[in-house]
């Protein structure tokens, strides 16, 4: 088995290459994406991408506080607009124009608490 060099090289995948200098670390806060990020968890940020294409987990900016949540680009006749979407049923989902969006980053990996 080979050791991966860096994080970089462990979130890398043929599709989605990652460079190191735009990988950022947080720990979840709140409960919006309970119980698939739970709080505590760590999340690797990739901050090179914010565009909600193909669908995923992003780092979000509300105007108070980074969320964690599922982005989706919506295709419509007017102005591109995301779906924001949670895990925790809790949290109603919403679409947002898209300019209106402060993307931080797209999730890449995740370390869960075992303990």
């Amino acid at each position: 088995m080979e050791l991966a060099k860096t994080v970089a090289d462990m979130l890398t995948t043929p599709e989605r290459p990652i460079d190191a200098a735009a990988i950022r670390f947080m720990t979840m806060q709140g409960d919006s994406m309970g119980p698939e990020i739970r709080p505590g968890d760590k999340i690797a940020v990739n901050l090179a991408d914010c565009t909600p294409s193909p669908p995923g987990l992003f780092v979000l900016w509300d105007g108070l506080e980074n969320i964690v949540c599922r982005l989706e680009f919506i295709h419509s006749d007017g102005k591109p607009i995301v779906n924001v979407s949670f895990a925790n049923p809790a949290y109603s989902s919403r679409l947002v124009p898209l300019a209106e969006c402060e993307i931080t980053g797209r999730i890449v990996g995740r370390w869960v608490r075992t303990a």
